[in-house]
């Protein structure tokens, strides 16, 4: 009688003391993102660009870095999660104030989405859609704040449909930029 006793306590003992370690103690998935693993624009032996680097560091987004020609660089971030996000700085020593300013800052930004497709980018965006969209915007009235995002018509349905945006153009240290970024989600 007393061993019938002592078998249900022990096996539930047994289980307790296996179960605990697994409960809240686990280390979390870092590899929960859904956008998966971020992938180059350019090939880098295909790119058409003066020099080219792809760095990816693990659980963070990707880099891309390249020269389009003297005194022309142009860097690409990949990020997000829940998001996918693509950043684009373009900058060039032959810019000037008044072409990074305003709504001048759209139809630059269009222009380095359209070399990109010239140069064969392959990315998850339509750059030429998006390339259209910042003209199209530029050529209104009042250009829409940097940092307000506009829907790139064309390019995806509902949440998946793209997004871009001007994020700061001006100048830095004698090199005019323009950023930009590219988004859709969530995912």
């Amino acid at each position: 009688m007393i061993m019938a006793r002592i078998k249900p306590v022990s096996s539930i003992l047994f289980t307790a003391v296996l179960a605990i370690p697994s409960v809240g103690l686990a280390e979390p998935v870092r590899d929960d993102c859904v956008r998966g693993e971020p992938v180059p624009v350019f090939a880098p032996t295909k790119s058409g660009l003066r020099s080219y680097q792809f760095r990816s560091p693990a659980g963070e987004g990707a880099r891309e870095l390249g020269s389009l020609g003297p005194g022309e660089s142009l860097e690409i971030r990949h990020g997000g999660c829940e998001y996918l996000v693509m950043t684009i700085r373009f900058t060039s020593r032959k810019l000037r104030r008044q072409d990074v300013s305003g709504a001048n800052a759209y139809p630059l930004a269009a222009g380095v989405l359209q070399r990109m497709h010239k140069l064969k980018a392959q990315s998850p965006y339509d750059l030429v859609l998006a390339a259209k969209t910042l003209i199209d915007a530029s050529r209104r009235r009042s250009h829409p704040d940097f940092g307000e995002s506009l829907p790139v018509d064309g390019d995806g349905i509902d949440f998946l449909q793209t997004q871009i945006q001007i994020d700061k153009a001006g100048l830095s240290h004698g090199f005019g930029f323009v950023e930009f970024s590219l988004f859709k989600g969530p995912l």
